[in-house]
């Protein structure tokens, strides 16, 4: 089989002359259809759907040459399944094996990231990462048990790589900002930012609402000041020592009046 060209294949299509396979260079095979190509296997095993090379000049080690590539004006790739039974939709697999043979399972570890989904921006002369979502090893796996967690990264002005901005634990805890600890949920700003936590109604007289939920029948709700800190309500603060201007007053279920003392 001669290399032939883009326009005239080695080997084509009888009576189709310009649609066929080529080499435009070594250890490389290219498809042609009308006279331009489609794809091409380059000498790395990488598949290049509507591409001439197997990565662009200029960019930087974030953005890899992936063994599928497809490129295009309007590029994107659909996964489809069609059946009248069962309830698996498609699906796309990301795995990891800490194993170096193909094929072959390895045991991964604590940490050990298992898949990531990464989104880039051109600057004009390479891509750059703008977001990720990352899948990780949440602790000690062993035979039918991977505990893992979930990561969204995002890159901040005038940066290049993503950071940690979001976290899913193994056990559940949502994690924004900071590293997990006990709680539930933790939100943690970052530090030229205010600490503030809003809850807004979404419509027009719609009060937020803070509320407790859980098995027991009575479940306190604690705000808890870190140490010499105090409970604020509006421009008011809660301490020892200040004259009192009046007083909230709510009953209980027992009907016992309780008190929240306004100061000045």
């Amino acid at each position: 089989m001669p290399a032939g060209a883009v326009g005239a294949p080695g080997l084509a299509i009888n009576g189709d002359p310009d649609t066929g396979l080529f080499a435009p260079g070594t250890d490389t095979l290219a498809l042609s259809t009308g006279g331009a190509e489609r794809a091409r296997v380059d000498a790395a095993g990488n598949l290049v759907v509507g591409g001439l090379s197997s990565i662009q000049p200029g960019t930087t080690p974030t953005y890899r040459a992936g063994a599928l590539q497809v490129r295009s004006a309007g590029a994107g790739m659909n996964i489809e399944r069609y059946t009248s039974t069962g309830s698996s939709p498609p699906a796309l697999y990301l795995a990891k094996s800490n194993n170096v043979t193909p094929g072959w399972h390895g045991a991964v570890s604590d940490s050990t990231v298992t898949g990531e989904i990464q989104f880039h921006g051109s600057d004009g002369a390479k891509f750059l990462a703008t977001a990720a979502i990352r899948s990780a090893v949440d602790g000690a796996p062993g035979t039918d048990d991977m505990p893992g967690r979930l990561l969204l990264l995002t890159t901040m002005d005038g940066g290049t790589m993503p950071t940690e901005r979001m976290r899913i634990s193994a056990n559940g805890t949502v994690t924004m900002g900071a590293t997990p600890g006990g709680e539930s949920l933790r939100v943690t700003p970052v530090a030229a930012a205010v600490n503030t936590l809003e809850a807004a109604g979404a419509v027009s007289g719609a009060a937020p609402t803070l509320s407790v939920q859980g098995a027991n029948a009575d479940i306190d709700l604690k705000l808890s000041p870190k140490g010499a800190g105090h409970v604020r309500f509006g421009q008011y603060t809660a301490a020892g020592g200040l004259a009192v201007t009046g007083y909230v007053e709510i009953k209980d279920a027992g009907g016992v009046v309780r008190r929240l003392a306004i100061v000045n």
